[in-house]
């Protein structure tokens, strides 16, 4: 495990910005006739709150350089299953640049479509977002806060 704590912060250690995500949140039955009432009186700001496991969170806050884990089978050829430790490699608006842990090729991933049912609710919400969720190794998360690239003076 590396030693944090004799690092001192200089121009050689830059902490990497992190960038927020946010989903697109809606509820299924909202795009139904007979349930119109409930897009009209249901605010996205309560859909928002709503978490499911295998779900990613509505702000999913994602950093260069960092390692994360995906959450659900994008392709088996390329390794980027459930799991998988990736590195994030570039952040853009609606796709992120990963690369699988170990291997050089680098891999464009959408945001997907999640589907789940709340906690005692009858709703369905389908939430858009990023397929990756932070490692929960946190040896792996501490030594990904500091980037030491080369020095710029």
């Amino acid at each position: 495990m590396p030693q944090l704590t004799n690092l001192t912060m200089s121009s050689c250690y830059h902490i990497q910005k992190t960038i927020a995500h946010y989903s697109a949140d809606s509820l299924k039955e909202a795009d139904q006739d007979d349930e119109r009432y409930l897009a009209d009186n249901v605010s996205t700001d309560i859909l928002n709150t709503l978490t499911h496991t295998g779900v990613p969170p509505h702000r999913l806050d994602l950093k260069r350089g960092t390692i994360a884990a995906i959450q659900r089978n994008l392709s088996v050829e390329h390794g980027l299953v459930k799991n998988a430790r990736v590195q994030i490699v570039a952040l853009r608006q609606q796709t992120i640049n990963i690369r699988v842990v170990g291997h050089q090729a680098v891999h464009c991933i959408p945001r997907i479509n999640f589907t789940f049912h709340p906690h005692y609710s009858a709703w369905t919400i389908n939430r858009r977002q990023f397929s990756t969720t932070y490692s929960v190794r946190k040896y792996v998360q501490l030594s990904s806060r500091i980037d030491t690239g080369p020095c710029r003076h």
